[in-house]
């Protein structure tokens, strides 16, 4: 998250929180948003990476007005709601309150993700404790340009079936795996209809096929 105090806007992902205007943006687009929600964001983003009470949350959100838990239970859904992916930044600890999660403002030796971004830091120590315990989201969605790729691929094998193994092996590297597979599978009679891959053994290929049974049942 990059905070610009001068201008008192907040960026995380895609989303900008602008204090100024008193507006959400998305990828430059306004986003509608409820005054208590809008609030409740500012919070959290004013107190990254902190474990926040409800209560306190309550009292920021709705001041001197009396409120139950429903009513900041029905706001942090309509964040969530707004933020969509992003969402998975806001973490409820039960017992404990909600926290924000961001990326760290210097490296702490984390692989970063595909967009490279570092996974965001969370400090979950309990209040008061001695000892600390770390935690990491990971809230890194894929770039544009990635997601784009991947579609493209998989459109031009629609045109040409002969393509997989090559869309397949795209795929995997946009995604930093090892091993892609596609198959197609018939539940009833336990066969495997249409099966493409890359980067896998025969033996495990083999060892999948004789399993296929319970895989099926998995599936099913």
């Amino acid at each position: 998250m990059a905070v610009s105090p001068e201008e008192n806007r907040f960026s995380f992902g895609a989303f900008v929180l602008d204090l100024q205007t008193g507006l959400l943006a998305r990828d430059g687009f306004v986003v509608p948003i409820r005054p208590k929600t809008f609030t409740l964001l500012m919070h959290l983003l004013h107190n990254p990476n902190r474990v926040i009470s409800k209560d306190e949350l309550i009292a920021a959100v709705w001041e001197r007005a009396v409120v139950t838990d429903d009513a900041l239970t029905q706001t942090v859904r309509d964040l969530r709601r707004i933020l969509g992916d992003e969402g998975a930044r806001l973490q409820s600890l039960p017992k404990r309150g909600y926290v924000f999660a961001h990326e760290p403002a210097k490296d702490n030796g984390a692989k970063p993700g595909l967009d490279g971004r570092h996974p965001p830091s969370v400090d979950l120590s309990p209040p008061g404790s001695a000892s600390t315990h770390a935690a990491s989201i990971h809230a890194a969605l894929l770039p544009p340009a990635d997601l784009s790729r991947i579609i493209g691929v998989i459109y031009d094998c629609t045109l040409d079936p002969t393509r997989w193994e090559t869309a397949l092996s795209e795929i995997a590297a946009v995604m930093d795996a090892e091993s892609a597979i596609l198959s197609l599978n018939d539940l009833r009679r336990h066969r495997v209809i249409i099966h493409k891959n890359v980067g896998w053994e025969e033996e495990g290929i083999a060892e999948r096929q004789k399993h296929m049974p319970e895989i099926h049942a998995r599936l099913g």
